[in-house]
């Protein structure tokens, strides 16, 4: 009710024109500083159903016809479809943005979890070269004491052996024997 004439359009649901302002029967007061009327349309855009947009235009030099209504008409779905499009494409813009930005936190994954991948291979490739090389290793270290007990037999015998080619006695013999049976050579 305090709208005054310019939704008359709102409320009828249709174009409003009235071509004699000064004895229009509900006006109200204007703004201060408002120009004089003399003639007004309003006329309002529907989508789907229900009016998102009102056009006023006053002040003609002839009386408002169908013809301006049409006009004005044109012009208000005409803005309303421009109006409606910037705001997909901005709703679209803000979307590209949005899937940049989870585009680039999933290459940073991709990329982290690459390295991650990278870094398991080589743990796995060292485990398995340390491996390697162990087992040789343990399998020479736990000989060892084997070796030093023949290498000790052998180097008793060889001494034996020594003793006797220089003293070729029957007691020699004995102990030459004895030496071959404890270094257990079979």
């Amino acid at each position: 009710s305090r709208a005054g004439i310019w939704v008359e359009c709102l409320r009828t649901r249709q174009p409003f024109v009235w071509n004699d302002y000064p004895n229009y029967p509900g006006k109200h007061d204007l703004p201060s500083g408002h120009a004089e009327l003399t003639r007004l349309m309003s006329v309002p855009v529907f989508d789907q159903g229900r009016v998102c947009l009102i056009l006023g235009v006053g002040n003609k030099t002839s009386a408002y016809d169908a013809a301006d209504v049409e006009r004005v008409q044109l012009i208000g779905n005409d803005l309303w479809r421009i109006a409606c499009k910037a705001r997909v494409e901005q709703a679209l813009q803000e979307k590209v943005t949005e899937l940049e930005s989870v585009n680039r936190q999933l290459m940073t994954s991709q990329m982290q979890l690459l390295q991650s991948e990278k870094l398991a291979a080589v743990g796995q490739l060292a485990a398995g070269v340390a491996h390697e090389i162990n087992n040789p290793i343990a399998f020479v270290n736990t000989n060892l004491g084997m070796l030093k007990i023949y290498m000790q037999s052998l180097l008793t015998l060889l001494a034996v052996y020594e003793r006797c080619a220089s003293a070729n006695s029957e007691e020699d013999g004995v102990n030459l024997a004895q030496a071959r049976t404890q270094a257990d050579l079979a």
